[in-house]
């Protein structure tokens, strides 16, 4: 999250183009904060004392697109640290986590739920005022050049290189993510 105080606050949802978004603002508006955790609802920054937000917007993605982004953004991050001796002192740790990866994005998928890790996009949403879509982040992110009266364009960053999800998911999987996200889905009009 990052809020330009009484102007407006950018919500950042896992894997959908936050890291840009944030860049964007970071570069061009001096009054800004940051806050610690940048994957934060509101609420959740409001009880922790964050207030003045303005306005509020975020980014939403498809929710099929964005779990398996999510799933190869963190297997890189995890081979990248088996091979870094920055983290050799958690080697053996690493090494048990290889496992999940090993098995694939479904296996995956089923032992994140299975541990209650549901990445819903609607309770970091539920209060921005404006929500853009990043199938069409181009387009729309005009609107929020035009908000904020900056016409500087949007950096695109820390793209995660992966298959089309459409190659991808089972007919088990699809259906598994259908039950687990339809309100997301409904909510966002979403399809597979």
């Amino acid at each position: 999250m990052v809020i330009v105080e009484n102007k407006f606050t950018f919500v950042h949802i896992r894997k959908t183009a936050g890291t840009s978004v944030r860049s964007w603002i970071i570069n061009n508006f001096k009054n800004h904060t940051s806050v610690d955790n940048w994957h934060i609802t509101l609420q959740e920054a409001s009880n922790q004392g964050y207030k003045n937000f303005g306005w509020k917007f975020c980014v939403v993605r498809n929710t099929f697109d964005r779990l398996l982004s999510h799933y190869n953004f963190q297997k890189d991050r995890h081979y990248f640290k088996l091979q870094s001796l920055e983290y050799k002192d958690d080697w053996e740790n690493l090494k048990n986590k290889t496992n999940i990866y090993q098995h694939g994005f479904e296996y995956w998928y089923d032992k994140q739920i299975d541990n209650g890790h549901y990445f819903t996009q609607l309770k970091y949403s539920c209060d921005c005022d404006y929500i853009l879509k990043f199938e069409k982040l181009s387009s729309n992110f005009r609107y929020i050049q035009w908000l904020t009266g900056c016409k500087s364009s949007l950096p695109f960053l820390n793209n995660t290189l992966h298959k089309s999800y459409i190659d991808v998911y089972t007919s088990s999987l699809i259906s598994k993510v259908k039950k687990h996200y339809a309100e997301e889905l409904e909510t966002f009009k979403y399809t597979f």
